[in-house]
């Protein structure tokens, strides 16, 4: 949790990582937004959240209720909260919290959604470029990718077809769906060349978004930035696109900050 320094506290972010996604990574977004006078909560996701079972996965998330709580952006209170996910990782930590703040008979004060880089639908070849990002190993890299996707085309079909149960990218879909936040403005910041999350996915969702009644749906493609790489390939558009977004759609005071920003 980060505090602002400037006194003018107008509100929170809850920054959701991308699955594998270190802090340091997610910090240089959390100064964006620290700098325009926001309180910043962090949450970090792993790999291994996609194996975990609902019992163990939503405790992970009620961990955050009182912190939100004390941050006063939970509904009835005073502060208002901005909700930016990142890749499909962010997205199921939104479905975690969600589900956490409902066992708790709450909701947060949502001012806007930005959904960075996804959602995608799970298909098999690109979950299995995700999780064999981490094998430095090019040779064990191309042989693992066959058998993780053959892996994940039998787990989807058990989990739907013979258990009856959600594939987890329902899921995800689901909570960016859901009726009863419909009034929350989104905005869907993605990109063409995305490898792991198709650009066709994203506006599908844009699509059904608009159609399930969402109040305010905007969005910003991006034509060369890699997955989660849209501030660092096109900062000044990313930037500029969020201010917009928090000023015309959120109902933020935006000021304008002359500010450069780092890849990496």
């Amino acid at each position: 949790i980060g505090d602002t320094n400037t006194g003018q506290q107008k509100g929170v972010v809850l920054l959701l990582g991308w699955s594998g996604g270190l802090v340091k990574h997610i910090l240089k977004y959390a100064t964006l937004y620290r700098d325009r006078g926001f309180r910043i909560v962090i949450a970090s996701s792993c790999v291994n959240d996609w194996m975990m079972s609902d019992s163990k996965f939503v405790p992970k998330y009620e961990k955050l209720v009182p912190i939100l709580d004390h941050l006063e952006c939970l509904q009835g209170q005073k502060h208002k909260a901005i909700v930016h996910m990142f890749s499909n990782g962010g997205c199921r930590a939104w479905w975690g919290i969600q589900e956490a703040l409902g066992r708790k008979n709450t909701q947060m004060n949502t001012a806007g959604i930005i959904v960075d880089s996804a959602p995608g639908v799970g298909r098999a070849w690109q979950g299995a470029m995700f999780f064999t990002l981490g094998i430095s190993n090019r040779i064990v890299r191309a042989l693992a990718k066959p058998l993780v996707a053959l892996l994940l085309v039998v787990f989807s079909a058990v989990f739907s077809g013979l258990l009856g149960k959600k594939w987890v990218f329902d899921r995800v879909w689901e909570v960016l769906l859901r009726v009863d936040l419909a009034d929350v403005p989104r905005l869907f910041l993605y990109s063409k060349i995305d490898n792991l999350v198709s650009s066709c996915d994203v506006e599908k969702c844009i699509e059904k978004s608009k159609e399930s009644g969402v109040s305010v749906v905007r969005s910003k493609c991006f034509e060369n930035s890699a997955h989660v790489r849209h501030l660092t390939d096109y900062p000044n558009e990313y930037i500029g696109t969020l201010n917009a977004f928090m000023a015309n759609d959120c109902g933020f005071e935006v000021k304008k900050i002359d500010e450069s920003v780092n890849g990496g």
